[in-house]
């Protein structure tokens, strides 16, 4: 509820304000039906006498303050807050465009639960932390596509991170050239820093020229960062798993051998360095997110925003404060009344 001067924080308890009035009527008809019960039992010119010890203004004042008290508290629980102060805040950040493999590759198992679903997690680990910076999303394997353009609404960009699998895209292969320039196209262009690429992958790259291109995004102010999935020594089968998600075996060459799959690191730190950003390592517990995001925060950020938040003062302490004195003053009375009598 929201009045020209008054706001109140907790409006869902506003409506036991007007419980005021039935106990109003009830506070008068206890009362009535108490003078009526004095006049049924006692003659009128006894009544005077049999009643000299009340003080029914002392009685009445009791009652009023007590009912005052009631409308007080209530009040005071539904948080008015009169008065405001209005405080400018300049919102800082980076362009973030984040690039995920969904290559098949993805599938292998040499970091759990899988190279795709630890990526995911991480990509969503690494967004909680963000404040301010907006981000992209991208998904690439053969050929690449923006899946979310660049945004700070977080929650929609992880709704469409939980979309993502390796048959978003029917083109197999990974190619690291293509999603570069995906990702270039997401930036604004008339920035020339700002600018970051975040890849998640496994680093196997079927194409070529990834790293001229990756120097043509550096000319224009982006940094890349990649996340290594996987292990570079032993490597891991690849699943073949069904649209049920049930594991059918394990993919292999024309020559029927098993096909491994290894994390290439060496791609994914040219990539990084060429462009004067960093490389990071999956790890079981995630200390490659916390690593990123201490890198990403000391990248310098551009103002781009500034917003106008508006406070309101608390004002329920005062509602609080009359409603004990009422109450302090109607124990006095009652104490009063008892001594009289």
């Amino acid at each position: 509820m929201l009045l020209n001067w008054i706001k109140f924080g907790n409006s869902a308890l506003l409506p036991i304000v007007w419980f005021i009035f039935p106990l109003c009527l009830l506070v008068a008809f206890g009362y009535f039906r108490k003078q009526q019960l004095y006049r049924a039992f006692s003659h009128s010119y006894l009544l005077p006498h049999l009643t000299q010890w009340i003080n029914f203004r002392i009685q009445k004042a009791c009652l009023l303050f007590l009912l005052l008290a009631y409308l007080f508290l209530s009040f005071a629980l539904a948080q008015p807050q009169i008065g405001t102060t209005e405080q400018t805040i300049e919102q800082k950040g980076l362009d973030l465009v984040i690039a995920l493999d969904l290559s098949t590759s993805m599938l292998a198992e040499d970091i759990k639960p899988n190279r795709l679903l630890k990526a995911k997690h991480g990509i969503s680990q690494l967004v909680s932390k963000l404040q301010g910076d907006r981000v992209g999303l991208v998904a690439f394997a053969g050929s690449s596509f923006v899946q979310c353009p660049l945004t700070t609404d977080y929650e929609a960009l992880r709704t469409f991170l939980l979309a993502f699998d390796v048959d978003t895209i029917s083109q197999g292969g990974t190619e690291f050239r293509d999603a570069i320039e995906t990702a270039m196209s997401v930036f604004d262009q008339d920035e020339t820093k700002y600018k970051v690429l975040i890849f998640f992958s496994d680093g196997e790259d079927h194409g070529k020229e990834a790293i001229e291109t990756a120097k043509i995004a550096h000319d224009q102010g982006v940094r890349i960062f990649c996340v290594g999935l996987g292990s570079s020594r032993s490597g891991s089968p690849i699943p073949v798993v069904s649209k049920n998600k049930k594991l059918e075996g394990y993919k292999r060459g024309q020559n029927g051998n098993l096909i491994v799959t290894k994390l290439n690191d060496k791609m994914l730190q040219d990539l990084a360095l060429t462009t004067g950003g960093n490389y990071y390592q999956a790890t079981p517990s995630g200390r490659e997110i916390k690593e990123l995001y201490t890198d990403l925060s000391s990248l310098e950020k551009r103002k781009f925003r500034q917003k106008k938040i508006t406070h309101y003062e608390e004002r329920f302490q005062y509602f609080l404060g009359l409603a004990l004195i009422l109450l302090v003053l109607e124990q006095w009375l009652n104490g009063r009344r008892k001594k009289v009598a």
